[in-house]
């Protein structure tokens, strides 16, 4: 039995249904469409059937699945040279775009990280995520609204951040990954400054820098903290520009 595209179409058959031979009278039809022929093939075993040729109906029955396997062939062809143009496509129209990482690449021995957008991955940390200002709803609080705008001095580097000698020693190798980098304006345990250089707050982020044209918060606890998305509320509510990534750093 031959399983070309051109056999997919029925066979020929008189009109009392059986199986058109040569010199016997039939019109024929030769439309080649597979699902056609899964319709005609279906049709003509329910009459083999019913008629006990039983030859003829496994025939058609197989002839039937031939052209279903086709079909199914075909479509999944089309899937999978279009499915792409089409999401693309639907993400353009509802402007759900995939969202795109900027800034510093990942610090030597990046552990985890479940943010969105952000300044790179970091090293020996797990990352709790990146939140964007629109879900900021914190108020300012008095002290941060009345707080002079002279910014401080930027002090030295290599200020702790906590009392955990590994918190701190992961905080200097994130901040060299940064300086190469090029990020500039790095404050380590200092009041809260924006990407104009404005004293936004009294609060201290961990770590602040500006980079690529954004500036940056960053906070690193150890995991039994639960400190950080409070931390991360006020930063907002002071810089609803900034973005904040918290760390926990074991």
């Amino acid at each position: 039995m031959r399983y070309g595209l051109a056999n997919c179409g029925p066979r020929r058959y008189n009109d009392s249904g059986h199986r058109h031979r040569p010199g016997a009278t039939a019109s024929v039809n030769m439309n080649l469409n597979p699902m056609y022929g899964v319709v005609q093939n279906v049709d003509a075993g329910i009459g083999a059937a019913q008629d006990g040729r039983w030859g003829d109906f496994a025939e058609h029955a197989t002839e039937a699945a031939v052209s279903t396997a086709l079909i199914v062939l075909g479509a999944k062809a089309i899937v999978s040279k279009y499915l792409p143009r089409i999401t693309k496509a639907s993400q353009a129209a509802t402007g759900k775009v995939p969202a795109t990482t900027t800034g510093p690449k990942a610090t030597a021995g990046a552990k985890a990280t479940t943010g969105t957008t952000g300044a790179g991955q970091a090293t020996g940390a797990t990352r709790a995520g990146v939140k964007a200002t629109a879900t900021n709803t914190a108020p300012r609080l008095a002290q941060d609204v009345t707080v002079n705008p002279a910014a401080p001095k930027a002090l030295s580097l290599d200020r702790p951040v906590g009392g955990s000698a590994s918190q701190n020693a992961f905080v200097q190798k994130r901040i060299m990954s940064l300086q190469e980098r090029g990020a500039s304006d790095i404050r380590v345990n200092q009041q809260q400054v924006n990407i104009n250089g404005t004293r936004v707050g009294v609060n201290r982020p961990d770590l602040q820098y500006t980079l690529n044209g954004r500036r940056y918060y960053e906070e690193f606890d150890i995991p039994s903290s639960t400190r950080g998305p409070g931390h991360q509320a006020r930063i907002l509510a002071n810089d609803p520009d900034g973005l904040v990534e918290l760390f926990t750093v074991p």
